[in-house]
């Protein structure tokens, strides 16, 4: 959904005015692949290989970027976290490529010369992980109001993977509702 339609739900969900309503979407792009004919005594150097690799062929920063290794299958899980979903698509669009995989490969080969990085998978859904801060000083059915949430993302279509309101109240006058959902 477009910003501007979520802070518009959330602030109709919980009876606010949207002034009160503070988002912050990050989209994840995931996929996979192994690593074969690795000499064991090298693997150690093969995860940050690979995820400095990924953040060159992509321009995302390395912190940004995480980048699971397991040595005793070859098996590499990888995911890249922006804030643009534009940028997201566009990334994994080049991830599909050959040249994406020729790339992580020939960055091993100077780990190894003779790692073969085989089964290419990059993951058709692209992740958005919503961070959404209400000032619900004004509202007292919180846990309706986020099921309720869930629901119209639902209704629009997307799959609610976590949702997860957490009520923050300060010493004074105000109170914080925390929401955290992941929808693709």
């Amino acid at each position: 959904p477009e910003v501007t339609d979520l802070v518009q739900k959330v602030a109709d969900a919980y009876g606010v005015d949207p002034i009160d309503v503070v988002v912050d979407i990050d989209y994840e792009v995931s996929g996979q692949f192994k690593v074969d004919n690795i000499d064991p005594t090298k693997a150690g150097d093969v995860q940050e290989t690979i995820k400095n690799t990924i953040s060159q062929e992509t321009g995302v920063p390395m912190n940004d970027i995480d980048v699971d290794y397991n040595s005793d299958t070859g098996e590499v899980q990888y995911t890249v976290q922006t804030d643009s979903y534009d940028d997201t698509n566009t990334i994994q669009a080049n991830m599909e490529s050959d040249s994406f995989t020729d790339a992580i490969e020939s960055s091993l080969e100077n780990v190894d010369s003779n790692i073969d990085v085989t089964s290419p998978v990059v993951n058709d859904e692209i992740i958005a992980d919503i961070n959404i801060v209400v000032d619900g000083k004004d509202t007292i059915v919180i846990n309706d109001a986020t099921n309720n949430l869930a629901t119209k993302f639902t209704d629009d279509g997307f799959t609610v993977k976590d949702a997860e309101g957490i009520n923050m109240a300060s010493k004074f006058t105000k109170i914080y509702v925390c929401l955290f959902f992941s929808i693709y």
